[in-house]
């Protein structure tokens, strides 16, 4: 999902099944710990600049009036907004596609676990930065379907079972199983519908030869 919305990839790794001390090096340094996966990606700087951390209620704070004041002009503003709901949408992929795999045919993703790195906890806060009311819930439903489209989730589902077999993959070993980007994705909820015409399913090609 970060490549559909423009952006880079540059690692994917997961724990070992049964690890319980599972630790990893972050892409900046330091030592990542109490997670089980990382994607590690291009920074999704308009959000973090904006965004406060709630220890007290849990949650992220966002500076919208900051966020707008930020962009000299409505093009740069736009620009940043649809990066913006591209991070949302891709830091929404990951809980929404554990529930498809499990077979839910009705996704949640209106409560996280309340931690600052939970993926509904951080979605929900960049999406505090956006214009129109109910984005969070149109970016969630928009993931969801995106997810659900045949060739998508085939992808997903070759990129698990790769993932699953070597736990960590860089730049390289990502380059044929990711799709590339999606002009102007995704669209604002008053935008007309952008359709994702069908992707190269790479993955399946790779997985044949």
């Amino acid at each position: 999902m970060f490549s559909i919305g423009g952006a880079y990839v540059y690692r994917l790794a997961v724990a070992p099944e049964g690890s319980e001390d599972w630790t990893i090096e972050g892409r900046k340094g330091g030592t990542l710990t109490d997670l089980w996966g990382v994607c590690s990606s291009s920074d999704a700087f308009t959000a973090t600049m904006f965004m406060q951390w709630d220890d007290d209620d849990c949650y992220y704070k966002a500076d919208k009036s900051a966020f707008a004041s930020f962009y000299p002009t409505d093009r740069h503003r736009q620009f940043a907004l649809r990066e913006l709901r591209a991070h949302v949408c891709a830091t929404l992929a990951g809980p929404i596609a554990s529930q498809i795999h499990e077979g839910e045919e009705h996704i949640y993703v209106d409560e996280g676990e309340y931690s600052r790195t939970d993926d509904i906890t951080k979605a929900q806060g960049m999406a505090r930065l956006l214009y129109w009311r109910n984005e969070y819930d149109y970016l969630a439903e928009l993931t969801e379907q995106t997810l659900r489209r045949p060739d998508v989730w085939a992808m997903v589902l070759c990129l698990a079972d790769e993932l699953e077999r070597i736990g960590d993959m860089d730049d390289e070993q990502l380059s044929g199983f990711l799709p590339g980007e999606v002009p102007n994705w995704p669209p604002s909820p008053r935008a007309k519908p952008i359709h994702i015409e069908a992707l190269r399913i790479a993955p399946l090609e790779t997985t044949a030869a």
